[in-house]
């Protein structure tokens, strides 16, 4: 009887085994595609950032920040993100006014950050930030849309 029920059991969980192999392979993927966002996002900003110290400089002593201190600010402003998990457990990731809200966080969070650490403006702040924005959403367009 217990053999006859662990040959049903196998028979069943081969049949299966490939969608939770797929199911697992789009999980990796789907992070492969989140890291290459991130990436995309602090390097634009980051490159950014050297253009803006080399010509919209306020006053000549300001020295660059280090790239670690740079690539620590923006990751500490990118805590907004979390907020995306209680909107996962509420129910409310479909919501539009709770996902452009936690994107506000996100945003003035980044502009916050790196207008402390390049020693700039809050409008220069703001479009260096929205270009490594930018930059994410046309990644984010070409892996939706793959030269179609």
């Amino acid at each position: 009887m217990w053999t006859r029920e662990k040959t049903l059991y196998e028979d069943a969980s081969s049949k299966e085994e490939p969608y939770f192999y797929a199911i697992e392979w789009d999980f990796y993927i789907m992070c492969i595609k989140a890291l290459v966002e991130t990436m995309v996002y602090f390097l634009t900003v980051i490159a950014c950032g050297e253009l803006v110290f080399r010509f919209c400089r306020q006053s000549p002593g300001i020295e660059r920040p280090r790239l670690k201190t740079v690539a620590n600010g923006l990751l500490l402003a990118s805590v907004g993100k979390f907020l995306a998990v209680p909107a996962i457990v509420w129910g409310q990731s479909n919501n539009l006014i709770y996902v452009a809200l936690a994107r506000l966080v996100i945003v003035v969070s980044s502009v916050q950050a790196f207008s402390v650490m390049w020693e700039v403006r809050s409008s220069i702040a703001l479009v260096t930030v929205g270009s490594g924005f930018l930059a994410q959403a046309l990644v984010r367009l070409l892996w939706s849309h793959p030269f179609s």
